[in-house]
């Protein structure tokens, strides 16, 4: 069976489709009762939203990459938890790639993001020089990269109660605005 679109859905409520698109996006530009047709509309009909064609309209894919050398690693867990609670309210999603402080998996992993799309990458490198020269090349390119090799070594042995927790968390919200602002 073929997906609905935002066009299907215009045309079914006679509306036009940045109509559609503006109250699927709930934006205050579009009545509530609109909003509440288009809504209750692509329930029914099961309207999902095209990641693809979005991303090529916008420019923007919504995903921020994490790169660490190992999940098991309670700093790892820890970072990935605030950065997840930071950027879910913002509409982001996150990819999560471990590389086993392994530098050509680093670089395996850093190539994946960048052909995925992502808008922005955070990475704690265990890198060597093409490492360092691809994530130059993103910066360049204008993706936001933040390479936070320094905070493990700042928090490895230290307090990891609020301190690091709000540390942690300003400077991702820092991140997220640098990424939102791109």
């Amino acid at each position: 069976m073929k997906s609905i679109t935002i066009k299907d859905i215009a045309i079914a409520l006679g509306t036009s489709t940045a109509t559609v698109s503006r109250a699927l996006s709930n934006s205050t530009e579009v009545s509530e009762e609109t909003k509440k047709r288009v809504l209750e509309y692509a329930k029914i009909h099961n309207f999902r939203y095209n990641t693809v064609a979005k991303m090529l309209k916008t420019g923007r894919s919504k995903i921020v990459a994490l790169i660490v050398p190992d999940l098991g690693n309670l700093f790892f867990s820890k970072l990935l938890s605030l950065l997840e609670r930071q950027i879910t309210p913002i509409g982001y999603h996150l990819i999560v790639m471990q590389t086993h402080s392994n530098p050509d998996i680093e670089l395996e992993c850093i190539e994946s993001c960048y052909f995925k799309g992502i808008d922005g990458l955070i990475i704690l490198s265990v890198g060597n020089d093409a490492v360092k020269s691809r994530l130059e090349l993103m910066l360049k390119e204008g993706l936001a990269v933040v390479d936070i090799s320094d905070l493990e070594n700042k928090y490895s042995n230290a307090d990891w109660g609020l301190k690091f927790e709000n540390h942690i968390s300003s400077i991702l919200k820092n991140i997220c605005l640098e990424i939102t602002d791109l």
